[in-house]
C-alpha cells in the first residue's frame, strides 16, 4: 500500500473519530435535533436498542426533538475507541458510558459498520 493510501485511512478514521465526538458534544448540550440530524446520511439509522430504531432524517429529527423531555441530563463518555478503514468497509467501536439516572450509568459497547458498495 503506497503512503497516499495510507494517509487517506488515517485521515478517514480521524474523520469518523471527530465525528462520533461531535456527536457526543451536541447530546451533551441538550440534543439539538437540526445539527444532530446533519450528521446523519438521508437515509442514516440510528439504533438505540431498548430506545428504539430511527430510519430517515425525518424520524431522526422527531427522535432527537423529544430527547430532552426523555433524558434531561447527558453527559457521554466515549473510551476504547478504534476505526478500523478498509477498501471494502469502515467499522468503528467503542465503549460509551452514561449517566440515566440517581446514581445509575448506563455502559454500552457500540459497533458501527458501512459497506460503501
Amino acid at each position: 500500500m503506497n503512503i497516499e493510501s495510507r494517509l487517506r485511512r488515517v485521515e478517514a478514521a480521524e474523520q469518523i473519530r471527530l465525528l462520533k465526538a461531535r456527536y457526543c458534544d451536541l447530546c451533551d448540550q441538550g440534543y439539538p435535533a437540526d445539527e444532530l440530524c446533519s450528521l446523519f446520511t438521508e437515509d442514516g439509522i440510528w439504533d438505540g436498542g431498548e430506545m428504539g430504531v430511527f430510519e430517515g432524517r425525518d424520524a431522526l429529527h422527531r427522535f432527537f426533538s423529544n430527547m430532552p423531555d426523555i433524558m434531561s441530563f447527558a453527559i457521554h463518555h466515549v473510551t476504547n475507541s478504534a476505526v478500523e478503514v478498509n477498501d471494502d468497509a469502515t467499522g468503528a467501536r467503542c465503549m460509551r458510558t452514561r449517566p440515566t439516572g440517581p446514581r445509575r450509568w448506563n455502559v454500552r459497547y457500540a459497533h458501527n459498520a458501512s459497506n460503501p458498495g
